[in-house]
């Protein structure tokens, strides 16, 4: 495996790690007896067990299309080819998985198709192998026999998977491999919760991919030439199990390498760098959210990544955030929340006037309409929560006044308990 692919680096301010998934081409133009099949799709020869499609991909008879499609998504990802050499299982173990995945490739190419799926309902895999009663009329030989494109099933499969575009991921079915190598990079940026309310900018350093300084980007040591790679015999390809086809390891799919590579990136090219960015974080963001810096990823003097920048909002001593709305709690004595006032109090941004209705119970709500969280042209409130405080001590007038409000006291007979602890939650 490429040692930069599998590369996690930290950052020296925060956090930044980066997930590779190594290009791989899948298939070239094989044939058997006279059909030629596109360079673009996947034949195999071997023919597979009968197991049920549905089983194979673990879905029921009642699947839809989008689940068929996750779930098989799901499970490539796993026994995929590149996985077999990031994880450099024991070669049986290895085996397993490529049949797995070339199960899984062909049961999909049938489920995901609805006349395939069909007619596969109706008369299960005879459909589609002539070795079997009524089959082999309709897709054309077994299932061995028949013609898989795989940049079909994984055409989307980049995007779902984290192939954000900086060359990683699975973009080289087909097409021209890159060497497994993601210019793409994550980082965190902590940010207090009012810089979250009004947006702010961050500077992050963070560890990137870089052109090597000493060989210029070239991966040769000085006097070095460019020669055949012994590994694929300069096509740029290996063949994995006899079964599939992916990029070269040894030349990252280029078919050529250095004779004498660079000492310093050991022929790879490009170095891990440490390197700055200025983010700019928008108002109203919250933790979980990430922002995307394009193009400030790493390069490999050709291609640029992207950063990728997960937020965390610290807490704050007295305001909560509940979607656009903001909720803080305001102290209110026995008189104010007998008799009514009106008070000052200090909200998201600055002195708020609040109206104490007469009567205010504990956890009583008073909503500033409009001054909540503003984002993309919508604004949520300041709802304010009422704490009627009970004095512990009192004077002896106080005390005397209490004793006459006693006598007159009522408390209402209907019991409201329930309805005062569901108020516990502010929303």
């Amino acid at each position: 495996m490429n040692r930069l692919a599998s590369f996690r680096a930290p950052l020296v301010s925060s956090s930044s790690t980066f997930h590779p998934l190594r290009s791989t081409k899948i298939g070239s133009s094989i044939q058997k007896k006279t059909t030629d099949f596109s360079a673009r799709g996947f034949h195999s020869s071997t023919k597979l067990s009968k197991e049920d499609f549905y089983k194979i991909l673990g879905v029921s008879k009642n699947a839809t299309k989008a689940e068929i499609k996750k779930t098989f998504y799901t499970q490539a990802k796993k026994y995929h080819p590149d996985t077999i050499k990031s994880q450099k299982l024991p070669e049986a173990q290895a085996k397993e998985y490529e049949k797995k995945f070339k199960e899984l490739a062909e049961a999909y190419d049938v489920l995901s198709d609805d006349d395939k799926r069909k007619q596969y309902d109706q008369v299960g895999h005879a459909a589609f192998d002539p070795n079997m009663a009524g089959g082999g009329g309709a897709y054309g030989g077994t299932y061995g026999g028949q013609n898989v494109n795989f940049n079909d099933i994984f055409q989307n499969l980049e995007e779902m998977f984290g192939g954000r575009g900086g060359g990683g991921g699975f973009g080289g079915f087909g097409g021209g491999g890159n060497g497994g190598i993601d210019l793409d990079v994550e980082s965190e940026a902590t940010i207090e919760f009012m810089e979250s309310i009004n947006g702010c900018s961050k500077n992050l350093k963070f560890q990137a991919i870089s052109p090597c300084g000493s060989c210029r980007g070239g991966g040769g040591a000085p006097g070095s030439k460019l020669t055949k790679c012994n590994q694929c015999r300069g096509t740029g390809m290996q063949s994995v199990g006899g079964i599939f086809s992916t990029t070269c390891g040894g030349c990252g799919g280029r078919g050529q390498k250095q004779s004498a590579p660079c000492p310093t990136c050991r022929g790879q090219k490009v170095v891990v760098e440490s390197k700055t960015a200025s983010v700019a974080i928008p108002a109203g963001i919250t933790t979980g959210d990430s922002i995307r810096v394009k193009g400030s990823g790493g390069t490999d003097g050709k291609r640029f990544g992207n950063l990728f920048v997960n937020i965390r909002v610290k807490d704050h001593p007295k305001f909560q955030r509940n979607k656009l709305d903001i909720h803080f709690e305001v102290p209110v004595s026995v008189s104010e929340a007998v008799l009514g006032a009106t008070k000052e109090v200090e909200g998201l941004r600055g002195k708020e006037k609040v109206t104490i209705p007469a009567g205010t119970q504990p956890l009583d709500q008073y909503r500033i309409r409009g001054k909540g969280i503003q984002m993309k042209g919508t604004s949520g409130d300041q709802v304010v929560h009422f704490r009627v405080v009970i004095p512990t001590s009192l004077t002896s007038e106080q005390r005397h006044l209490m004793q006459l409000f006693q006598k007159d006291e009522q408390i209402p007979s209907s019991d409201n308990t329930s309805k005062f602890f569901s108020r516990f939650k502010f929303w």
